[in-house]
């Protein structure tokens, strides 16, 4: 369920939330991919997901007319103790929590525009889904942190650069960084990635 609104300030700034809550219904544990109970061995599993998310902006405009935003993103598992406890881990029921919080310079719009941001991310073992964490950063892991740069840059109106780098570590050293990346080690302690794309819009 989401809901979501825009406030605006004056003719050029805004704030834009949207709060969302998830769960699962029909999550039985003979589902081939989802089932059973979150642990080392199965973490793609979807029980005790009762996850309430806000994600908020705020768009600002400076002279110049550079349209400036700043955003983050606050999630809580409602019923993470619990996700914990069936983990065999209840020493980190702290870890129900995720969030983000960044910053954007410009908004790329039309051929030779440009913007940039950076953000600082962190993700508790059990505060979300791990099958729905961006595939982009951090490989889809929870239990990450770490922070991440981006610029796009519009070589034509429909075609953009963009460039990211993200460097991150385990939120606790001591557990699986759990998710459904590409990478086959169960846990990083370590991640950098320097990624390039190009998007054609037609």
């Amino acid at each position: 369920w989401q809901a979501g609104a825009t406030i605006k300030v004056n003719n050029t700034d805004s704030v834009q939330f949207a709060p969302t809550v998830y769960e699962y219904v029909n999550n039985k544990p003979s589902a081939k991919n989802f089932g059973g109970s979150f642990s080392p061995a199965n973490t793609a599993a979807i029980n005790n997901l009762l996850v309430l998310d806000m994600p908020v902006d705020y768009t600002f405009t400076i002279p110049g007319g550079v349209v400036n935003r700043i955003f983050a993103d606050v999630a809580y598992n409602a019923d993470g103790k619990e996700r914990a406890k069936k983990f065999g881990r209840s020493d980190l029921n702290n870890q129900v929590y995720a969030w983000q919080a960044g910053y954007q310079y410009g908004k790329a719009k039309h051929k030779g525009d440009w913007d940039a941001k950076v953000f600082y991310q962190y993700t508790g073992l059990f505060a979300l889904d791990p099958n729905l964490v961006d595939s982009d950063i951090f490989d889809s892991r929870v239990n990450m942190k770490g922070v991440v740069f981006g610029v796009n840059y519009l070589i034509t109106d429909a075609i953009t650069f963009s460039a990211t780098y993200a460097n991150g570590a385990a939120g606790n050293n001591t557990a699986v960084t759990a998710g459904s990346g590409d990478l086959t080690l169960p846990t990083i302690n370590k991640f950098g990635l320097l990624q390039f794309d190009v998007v054609a819009k037609f």
